[in-house]
């Protein structure tokens, strides 16, 4: 870590800062368009700092009233407009306030809730904000009892919060601050937990959260880990690299150069705070947000004193430019009086909806997914932000909540279902669909042998795996995918095989390549040429693809390419026999474990996995996550199908005829009642890609021996990560 932060030693104080700050702050409310420093005013800037209590180190250089002054300039040179402070005793409080004028500051000290020992106030912009609420309580089993200690903690601990509403933009967060203790870190791990819960009850659901604190332990530790899985780091999510020292924790240690944050990100975690921890320093203070928020930018401050090689305080403060949702992202909450989301048709539905918002009127619509409008309601979010709505269906199916911010772009969505057991397929069963599939294969046997070939890619092999470009012949063109064996795979020691088709579209998903340790894992794509390794190589590959659909069908998708035309040419036609066949080859090498051979895809990758496991009978075990494919005849039922572009409507209007009439070949309801091995499918409630009453009329027609639906609750087409953990602990299995 040759690189290098140098601390400049400020010479001079920021002469009059405050008054320089207020009239800053005052013409920007007069113009209307940014904060001081040239920040717009959707900003808010955040900080932490531990200031270091006032009877420690008297008789020193470091004594309070040696120091104090200059750590009100460094507070004011970084900008604040919220922050928290820690081991703040009383006549320190005082000082603050008053040399902070601009500020309000919020919190009572631990040891009696007024006046005695230390406090971990909040400080914020009184010309910026109004505290809706706030208070102070005891991190310990009885929290709202002063001087309350639990979990072997060695001092009395407390956390100060206040829910801020910001007047210019009229969005609102919870700001809360800490000090935990220094000795027991079970007093770290529940004391942090107990904050972020009680933020929770506190505000309204949905309010974006702010956390700051001197936590007393570095990031691998147990308590920032459990904290890690509620809030984000801001330092991990800043969208620019972080700028200043890695160590917060300067223990009045002068450093000319530090180690820089940004340089110590480029380590493992536990190389960083492990074998490098003497070079790079303890770093102990967090800002921690809440989902919605974007962190723009993350900075630790070591700034010395004016001409001294001495800190203000023996931590570094840190910070960190947030910006909270905008009015048309508003946060909203959303929950259904039943907690399964599962009613009886013809029974009223209930959604009580919440958020933080503040301004603006909330736009409410009830539906069945489709364009059938079961209810319409608008609520004005100054006067209430928590308000109900109503509705049902009177035959099976899902209903559909969308709430969102008059002129706003995005909504909140939600879903429950109403007897969706009954939901049944729109599509025709051909009488001909399993000798169309049966002879499809056979011909393609007959007429074109599989060539199969592999490239090894030497640059993606490692110690563990041996990475290759995979392709077989198919119906005119081929299929390609990667292949990944592990090392020292053979007849004596066989390997599970885990088979994959992406998400369709041009996101980092769809060309996906990643090995799975211990397994040979193929990952096959829909398209007949080999995906480029580059990202911008296959985007270009993409757009290409894109002008030949459009210029050849007419379509601008090719998912829907060529079903207008004939069954033969339709896009996906020729990429299901083909990956049928790649497993046929796989599954017969002498490494492969024939006993576990199991699919996992979702959306397009969920669908092609319903035509898989019905087509190939080597698959063991299928999870099918939000499958596409599903019900693609529903539009004419007046229903969403799950094909995200329509296999019907999406085709030239000359060409939906003969789209209507091979459509039921392809479609995964009809593939579904073809499967026999066991099988799970997850669906998202709130899934507005792959609507649930097509994901569920499609899962109706299973008949395998082994099945089950999971509930999304909530969820919409991205799949929630616990329960995608969840169903692969049962796909890997060898239960």
């Amino acid at each position: 870590m040759s690189e290098i932060v140098r601390v400049v030693r400020k010479k001079d104080a920021l002469a009059s800062s405050s008054v320089l700050l207020s009239l800053a702050v005052a013409l920007a409310a007069v113009v209307g368009c940014a904060l001081p420093g040239g920040r717009e005013a959707a900003t808010i800037r955040v900080g932490s700092y531990n200031i270091r209590l006032q009877p420690g180190d008297v008789g020193t250089p470091n004594a309070w009233d040696e120091r104090k002054a200059d750590m009100v300039d460094l507070i004011l040179r970084l900008d604040l407009d919220a922050f928290g402070l820690q081991e703040v005793c009383p006549g320190q409080a005082d000082y603050l306030t008053n040399s902070l004028p601009h500020y309000a500051m919020v919190g009572v000290h631990r040891e009696d809730g007024a006046r005695k020992g230390e406090a971990s106030p909040v400080f914020y912009r009184k010309d910026r904000f109004d505290a809706v609420r706030n208070g102070t309580f005891w991190l310990s089993e009885t929290p709202d009892v002063p001087g309350s200690k639990s979990w072997g903690t060695a001092c009395t601990r407390v956390c100060s919060w206040a829910l801020l509403r910001d007047r210019t933009t009229g969005r609102t967060f919870c700001f809360a601050n800490t000090h935990t203790d220094h000795v027991s870190a079970l007093a770290r791990k529940e004391g942090m937990l107990l904050i972020v819960r009680r933020m929770r009850e506190f505000a309204p659901p949905g309010t974006p959260i702010v956390f700051t604190g001197d936590h007393n332990c570095r990031e691998t530790d147990e308590p920032a880990k459990a904290v890690a899985k509620l809030l984000r780091n801001a330092l991990y999510v800043s969208e620019t690299p972080p700028e200043g020292p890695w160590r917060t924790f300067n223990g009045w240690r002068w450093r000319g150069e530090e180690c820089p944050a940004a340089k110590a990100m480029e380590l493992a975690p536990e190389v960083r705070n492990g074998d490098e921890a003497k070079r790079c320093g303890p770093r102990i203070d967090y800002i921690y947000v809440s989902d919605g928020i974007r962190v723009l930018s993350y900075a630790t401050h070591g700034d010395a004193r004016p001409g001294k090689e001495l800190y203000p305080s023996d931590h570094f403060p840190v910070s960190a430019v947030i910006e909270l949702p905008r009015e048309q992202d508003a946060v909203f909450s959303v929950s259904a009086d039943h907690a399964d989301c599962l009613y009886a048709c013809g029974e009223q539905a209930t959604f009580t909806v919440s958020t933080a918002q503040a301004v603006g009127t909330a736009v409410v619509t009830l539906d069945d997914f489709s364009t059938n409008v079961v209810a319409r309601a608008t609520f004005d979010l100054s006067k209430t932000n928590t308000f109900t709505v109503s509705g049902t269906l009177a035959e099976p199916g899902f209903m559909r909540l969308r709430v969102g911010v008059s002129g706003g772009a995005r909504q909140k969505i939600y879903g429950v279902g109403f007897e969706p057991e009954k939901i049944r397929k729109t599509s025709p069963s051909p009488d001909d669909f399993d000798a169309f599939w049966s002879e499809a294969k056979r011909k393609l046997d007959e007429t074109t042998p599989v060539d199969a070939r592999l490239e090894r890619v030497d640059e993606r092999c490692s110690d563990k795996w041996d990475f290759y470009r995979i392709s077989v012949a198919s119906y005119k063109g081929r299929v390609w995918g990667w292949l990944s064996v592990p090392k020292g795979a053979s007849a004596a020691r066989r390997y599970p095989v885990r088979v994959e088709v992406p998400g369709a579209g041009k996101g980092k998903w769809a060309h996906d390549m990643t090995p799975v340790p211990g397994a040979v894992c193929l990952k096959m794509t829909a398209h007949s040429f080999p995906l480029a390794f580059d990202d911008k190589e296959f985007l270009r590959q993409y757009a290409e693809l894109e002008r030949e659909v459009k210029e050849k069908y007419g379509v601008s998708n090719y998912a829907v390419a060529g079903l207008g035309k004939s069954r033969e040419e339709f896009y996906y036609y020729r990429a299901f026999l083909g990956i049928s066949r790649v497993v046929d080859w796989v599954v017969e090498q002498p490494w492969a474990d024939k006993s576990s051979v199991t699919y996992s895809g979702g959306s397009q990758g969920g669908g092609f996995g319903l035509a898989l496991l019905a087509l190939n009978r080597n698959f063991t075990k299928g999870l099918l996550k939000v499958p596409a494919l599903s019900d693609n005849m529903a539009p004419l039922a007046g229903r969403r199908s799950g094909c995200g572009p329509c296999h019907i409507f999406g085709q030239p209007e000359a060409d939906r005829e003969t789209a209507i009439k091979w459509a039921p070949y392809f479609d995964g309801a009809n593939f579904a009642s073809r499967i026999t091995c066991p099988v799970r499918v997850l669906v998202g409630f709130a899934d507005d890609t792959c609507p649930p009453s097509a994901v569920y009329a499609t899962y109706n027609e299973i008949r395998a021996k082994d099945h089950a639906i999971v509930h999304g609750i909530g969820m919409g087409h991205g799949c929630d990560k616990k329960l995608v953990a969840q169903l692969e602990k049962w796909l890997y299995s060898r239960d």
